[in-house]
C-alpha cells in the first residue's frame, strides 16, 4: 500500500513539473498566413438577374482575385473595369475578361491603398455593353 503511494506521489511530482516546463516555453509565433485567393462569381443574364458574390469582396496586398462567370449566365464572357484610374488596386493597370470556363485573374498590389475601390463588371448584350458595379476593398 505505501509503495502505491510513493508511486502515485512520484507521477504527481512528474506530471506537474512537466506542465511547469510546457508552461514556461515560448509560445511560437502565429504562422504567417499565406497569399489568400478571393473568388468571386457572377451570375450575368442580359434581361434578368445578375449577382456578384461577394459584392463587396475583402482582400489584402498580394491577394489573387478570381472572377467566375456561372454556367447559369446568358452572357458568354464579362470585362473588369476600374471605375477610376487613380488608386486602382490591380496589378496590371486594367481589368481582365472572363468567360464560362475561363476566370479572369488578377492580383492586387503590393502597395494597393486601404479602401474600397469601386468596379464594373460589364457584359456585351446584342449592340450594348450592360453593366454590375460591385466594390473590392483593401483591408
Amino acid at each position: 500500500m505505501q509503495s502505491r503511494v510513493v508511486l502515485a506521489a512520484a507521477l504527481a511530482a512528474s506530471a506537474a513539473a512537466v506542465l511547469m516546463a510546457a508552461t514556461r516555453a515560448p509560445v511560437p509565433a502565429a504562422p504567417v498566413s499565406a497569399r489568400g485567393t478571393i473568388t468571386i462569381t457572377v451570375s450575368f443574364d442580359c434581361d434578368g438577374k445578375r449577382s456578384v458574390d461577394p459584392w463587396e469582396a475583402h482582400a489584402k496586398p498580394g491577394d489573387d482575385i478570381v472572377w467566375v462567370l456561372s454556367d447559369d449566365s446568358d452572357a458568354e464572357r464579362i470585362r473588369i473595369k476600374a471605375k477610376k484610374a487613380e488608386g486602382w488596386p490591380l496589378s496590371g493597370g486594367g481589368g481582365p475578361d472572363a468567360g464560362k470556363g475561363s476566370p479572369g485573374r488578377a492580383k492586387i498590389k503590393g502597395d494597393a491603398a486601404k479602401g474600397r475601390a469601386s468596379y464594373d463588371i460589364e457584359a456585351r448584350c446584342g449592340n450594348e455593353w450592360k453593366r454590375i458595379d460591385p466594390d473590392i476593398i483593401i483591408d
